[in-house]
């Protein structure tokens, strides 16, 4: 899996990779998925540790 952390000014090139991501079959995760709710922080360092490949 890896994982996508961007700056809101970068969503537009985020979700373009994520899409090209998707075209090629590669699971991805992005700062966009977190849930409302719980904790960021943990959330976050769980996607990081669950990732084979981190894209900041």
């Amino acid at each position: 899996m890896a994982f996508i952390s961007y700056a809101r000014e970068d969503q537009a090139y985020a979700e373009h990779l994520a899409e090209a991501l998707a075209a090629v079959f590669v699971d991805h995760r992005a700062n966009w998925q977190l849930s409302r709710g719980d904790s960021y922080r943990d959330q976050l360092q769980l996607m990081i540790r669950e990732s084979d490949a981190f894209q900041i």
